[in-house]
């Protein structure tokens, strides 16, 4: 197996863009932001993006969570549905049956527009493309948040997948910087999107990332929120990318 840190191969062989991805475990795997995470404080717009691969589906996957006045939460429920909160379960968008399926990678956009009216400040997006089977969006901004951002761990249930290019804007990205970033199903730059769209204020590479000889310590390539994980050894960044 090799390992990538900065974005070059340990083999020196030649470098594409997306080398390797996390893999959690689904027993104690985890990470989440060195401190509270606060870039969308009181902020009326944001996007989501992150490449997701399924390695079990018996129960819902929690993918990443940021605790705070109102909880912003995506998740894929074992339906394959992808459902995305703000607040409490009752503000969701929901993404048709088999999104997302088993041992295969899926790329997921979750925008949102407070200045919309209620049903429109929600957007999914799987795969570069639409999917929304139900929308009972709401909240016009996000409160303080007083927690970390969490990738993969939720209420005591870990995450059993793959995980790849995190990122987050502070706007609604459009569909067609959605479909730049799922390039076809090959995970794009985010700094120099053909679209000419704008870069992401938070982005994590699993190609940045350092191992202290415990757990591995991801840079916010864009921003100012570093992301430690834990319980994740040095096979936790593997060749397995989209």
């Amino acid at each position: 197996m090799l390992l990538s840190t900065h974005g070059i191969l340990a083999s020196g062989g030649t470098q594409l863009f997306d080398t390797t991805s996390f893999i959690f475990d689904g027993v104690d795997d985890y990470m989440e932001t060195n401190v509270n995470y606060t870039m969308l404080d009181n902020q009326q717009q944001f996007s989501i993006s992150v490449w997701v691969k399924l390695n079990d589906m018996t129960t819902a996957q929690r993918i990443v969570v940021i605790w705070g006045g109102r909880r912003i939460f995506m998740y894929v429920r074992s339906t394959g549905v992808v459902d995305c909160t703000i607040r409490s379960s009752s503000y969701f968008i929901r993404s048709n049956t088999n999104a997302i399926t088993l041992g295969n990678w899926h790329h997921i956009v979750w925008t949102y527009d407070g200045t919309q009216t209620r049903y429109q400040r929600y957007k999914l997006y799987v795969d570069g493309a639409s999917n929304v089977a139900s929308n009972a969006g709401s909240t016009s901004s996000v409160l303080q948040t007083f927690q970390e951002l969490n990738v993969g761990l939720v209420s005591g249930r870990y995450l059993n997948a793959n995980i790849n290019e995190l990122a987050i804007w502070k706007i609604p990205i459009t569909p067609a910087e959605v479909l730049a970033i799922y390039n076809n199903g090959k995970a794009n730059d985010l700094n120099n999107l053909p679209s000419g769209g704008a870069p992401p204020q938070n982005w994590w590479r699993s190609e940045n990332a350092t191992f202290n000889g415990t757990n591995w310590a991801v840079p916010d390539t864009n921003g100012l929120f570093p992301i430690t994980t834990s319980n994740m050894g040095i096979n936790s960044i593997v060749n397995d990318v989209p």
